[in-house]
């Protein structure tokens, strides 16, 4: 059985790309649908593994290929909090992680 969607946006397509293999398929399976994002963010906490920073040239030259924006990344901006300035999301995560506890 074949599903046949006829999907027309009226607002922006705005996309959260992971840079795993669960967003790149689903903007893969766009393509192939000719369904065609606005926009496309990638959420950077500041502690990715190397090779997810590697492989965003890539998907970028895919997604223009594909004649998609390319990634868009947001990055975390350190600010002064209760529990001190942050570069990335992990110790700001650890330091109210024991209170959250049962």
């Amino acid at each position: 059985m074949t599903l046949q969607l006829d999907l027309q946006f009226e607002t922006p397509l705005v996309v959260a790309y992971g840079g795993g293999v669960d967003s790149t398929a689903m903007l893969i399976g766009f393509k192939q649908r000719s369904i065609r994002p606005d926009l496309i963010l990638m959420a950077d906490p500041g502690s990715e593994k190397d090779a997810t920073y590697e492989y965003l040239p890539k998907i970028n030259r895919w997604l223009e290929e594909a004649s998609f924006p390319r990634v868009q990344i947001v990055r975390y901006q350190p600010q002064q909090f209760k529990y001190g300035p942050y570069r990335s999301l992990a110790p700001a995560i650890a330091s109210v992680m024991p209170r959250c506890r049962a």
